[in-house]
């Protein structure tokens, strides 16, 4: 019976749009501000100076901080939504009408030029903030529950493909410019370039990985490239501590290389992957709480990193990246430990699984069999 389980077109159509419309939206947002910071500072200024007078330094970087952080403050809210609106109105009708804060973002933006009212893109930024926490969480629930075992690590990992290239296409990684300044320092155009290139190689990966998630499983994925990652980090921590920032030297295309391959490693492996294990590992009642709080500590990391990477990078320098290397042996070592296989289990294989985990092989075992039993009398 399972063998005769195929792709329909409705799952592709689905799949297709939900991940391009939810995921790459929230991909788009949230590196979009990297491209037009000057030109949305100095509106700012202008903003600010015509209706409450001159504007200082550090009103206007107040500002843009809260601009950047309204966004992750919205995330991590909408994030809180999702068993609610999803056990309410329903995974799809939840999407649905989600986009209401989408168009109401959107009318924010096109009209605080007109309005000459900056606190529009603040307001419209929070909004953008709730519509891509409630979507990261809902949609990858969705997707997760409408396909078979056997196509769900593809399925649900598609969105990390179009979450890569929204951000590919929205350019800036907003830190990546100043990571690849300490490489070329007085080379605008090389650092462009490294960072369109980083932006491909993510998307390239995030291909790669759909195709490998369901065939090598979701362990093998976060496992290896974990301890990858581990080692590429401590290379870059000592190649851009010996690069010259004024010419191209042998540690400048190591430290290239290397930051390369970590963001490929990571696109492969946790950046998709956990959207699709996250699910995996819940059953049916507690599964919109558990995602939830899943996505709500995706979006505080990123407010933290946020506020913390630019100090980090001021007060440590290249070796801001030996942090990175001491959390990813963690999560190395955490992974190596809890995190079982789920690839081509069905919600209830894995919970029986867990349940062995805990101790109580017998009952795992027997689960098991009770379930096979009834696959086996449905067909």
């Amino acid at each position: 019976m399972a063998d005769k389980i195929h792709v329909t077109s409705w799952l592709v159509y689905a799949t297709v749009v939900v991940s391009f419309l939810c995921i790459g939206q929230a991909g788009y947002n949230i590196s979009v501000l990297a491209a037009p910071t000057k030109y949305i500072q100095d509106f700012y200024n202008k903003s600010y100076t015509r209706r409450y007078g001159e504007a200082s330094q550090q009103t206007l970087d107040l500002l843009w901080a809260t601009t950047a952080a309204s966004y992750m403050i919205g995330g991590a809210l909408g994030a809180i939504a999702v068993p609610l609106t999803g056990d309410i109105l329903g995974r799809k009708n939840a999407l649905l009408i989600t986009n209401l804060f989408s168009i109401s973002a959107g009318l924010m933006y096109g009209s605080s030029k007109v309005a000459n009212n900056f606190e529009l893109i603040i307001m419209g930024r929070f909004v953008s903030g709730v519509y891509s926490g409630i979507t990261m969480g809902m949609s990858p629930l969705f997707l997760s529950e409408i396909s078979p075992n056997k196509y769900r690590g593809a399925v649900v990992g598609n969105q990390s493909v179009f979450l890569a290239f929204c951000i590919m296409l929205a350019q800036m990684y907003i830190f990546a410019g100043s990571v690849f300044e300490m490489i070329w320092s007085n080379d605008p155009a090389a650092v462009s370039y490294a960072i369109l290139g980083m932006g491909f190689v993510e998307f390239l990966a995030s291909c790669v990985m759909v195709y490998l998630v369901d065939r090598v499983g979701r362990r093998p994925l976060l496992l290896y490239n974990f301890a990858i990652m581990v080692i590429l980090f401590a290379i870059v921590t000592l190649s851009l501590t010996s690069a010259n920032p004024y010419e191209a030297d042998a540690w400048t295309y190591v430290s290239v290389i290397c930051i390369y391959g970590a963001i490929f490693c990571f696109a492969i492996g946790p950046a998709g992957v956990c959207l699709i294990i996250v699910p995996e590992l819940w059953s049916q009642g507690p599964r919109p709480t558990a995602v939830s709080i899943a996505v709500q500590v995706q979006w505080w990391s990123g407010f933290l990193v946020y506020f913390l990477f630019p100090y980090l990078q001021a007060a440590m320098d290249a070796y801001m990246f030996a942090i990175f290397v001491v959390i990813l042996i963690y999560y190395t070592l955490f992974t190596y430990f809890l995190v079982p296989e789920t690839k081509l289990k069905s919600f209830e294989e894995i919970a029986a699984q867990f349940r062995s985990k805990g101790g109580d092989k017998n009952e795992a075992i027997h689960s098991e069999e009770a379930f096979e039993m009834s696959k086996i009398k449905s067909q």
